[in-house]
């Protein structure tokens, strides 16, 4: 009864360290990916931007020459008011560009401490697109990232050496359910793993790509 009871902590103890480690996950990923999202529509939003006061210079300068035919007593009046366009339009795009260059920095800088930050997470944690091939890995995944990303090899065939998706796939349940979703599974390695499959959306709402989180509990069993 003894060693029973001694089983028994051991489990419960197992199984509390494997909730925090969940927890802890998850608070990584509500907070960095929401971030990384921002940064990138902001740099969109500066493209934007630049493009629409361009069409409108575009527009104003038009206008401009049309009338410069047909009205010559105003011609110089149409002439200042063109070029004094002119001169914002060169200001804001010259602002509007050095914004854009400053965005990439940011983005790019912002996209290597996020590379960084899940290549320090030590579990696996794969970007899978809805023909179940690996778009993006952090190191945890090493057989994925080692692949690199123009491989974009089909998860089924890199984990389990299967020539079609398993039975109790979460990624694939997740693009049909709309739901996280969660399952436990044991590789030809015989090594344990809890996957959880968590979807990422578009502006519409529509499901673009599932987050697989892979952990390794084989040892905590």
């Amino acid at each position: 009864r003894e060693i029973m009871l001694k089983a028994r902590n051991l489990e419960l103890i197992a199984e509390l360290q494997q909730v925090r480690d969940q927890a802890r996950t998850r608070r990584l990923l509500v907070f960095i990916i929401p971030l990384w999202i921002i940064v990138i529509g902001a740099s969109i939003g500066a493209v934007y931007s630049r493009e629409r006061w361009r069409r409108r210079a575009e527009l104003a300068l038009e206008r401009n020459y049309e009338d410069l035919e047909e009205r010559v007593k105003i011609r110089t009046a149409e002439v200042s008011e063109a070029n004094d366009l002119l001169r914002w339009e060169v200001v804001e795009r010259r602002s509007s560009e050095a914004f854009l260059v400053q965005s990439e920095r940011d983005l790019r800088r912002l996209t290597l401490q996020f590379n960084t930050l899940l290549d320090a997470i030590p579990d696996s944690i794969t970007l899978v697109s809805p023909e179940l091939r690996v778009l993006w890995a952090n190191k945890g995944a090493s057989p994925a990232a080692d692949a690199g990303p123009d491989a974009a090899p089909h998860c089924y065939a890199l984990w389990h050496d299967a020539p079609a998706p398993c039975a109790d796939c979460p990624v694939l349940t997740s693009f049909r359910t709309g739901r996280a979703e969660e399952t436990r599974i044991t590789r030809p390695d015989g090594r344990i793993w809890d996957l959880r499959a968590f979807q990422m959306r578009d502006e519409t709402g529509r499901i673009e790509n599932v987050i697989e989180v892979a952990t390794e509990i084989t040892e905590k069993l």
